[in-house]
């Protein structure tokens, strides 16, 4: 009786969880000057997510302040500006800064 009771219970308790995958992608690169040095700075990034690694109509934009430290930045798209895309194809990623 008491196991019966416990099973119960812990379907009760977790029968109903559902956990949704976040629509997000982190990006993390790596920031230089036109000579060579490693930007320490705050910088506005517009991120572009296209079909074809050639361009064309970016199928996602979304632009972000992103500090940038010894050239190592960390973004992730989808946090400013909902992603709306399957995740099922390849995406190429164009980073325009300043």
């Amino acid at each position: 009786m008491s196991a019966n009771v416990l099973m119960l219970a812990a379907a009760l308790c977790c029968g109903s969880v559902h956990a949704a995958v976040p629509h997000q992608i982190n990006y993390q690169g790596y920031l230089t000057s036109p000579g060579g040095a490693p930007v320490n700075a705050s910088v506005t990034m517009v991120l572009n997510l296209y079909i074809h690694p050639t361009g064309g109509a970016a199928l996602h934009t979304e632009t972000q302040t992103v500090t940038v430290t010894n050239g190592v930045f960390n973004v992730l798209i989808g946090s400013v500006t909902a992603l709306a895309l399957p995740f099922d194809v390849l995406y190429y990623l164009g980073i325009k800064v300043g």
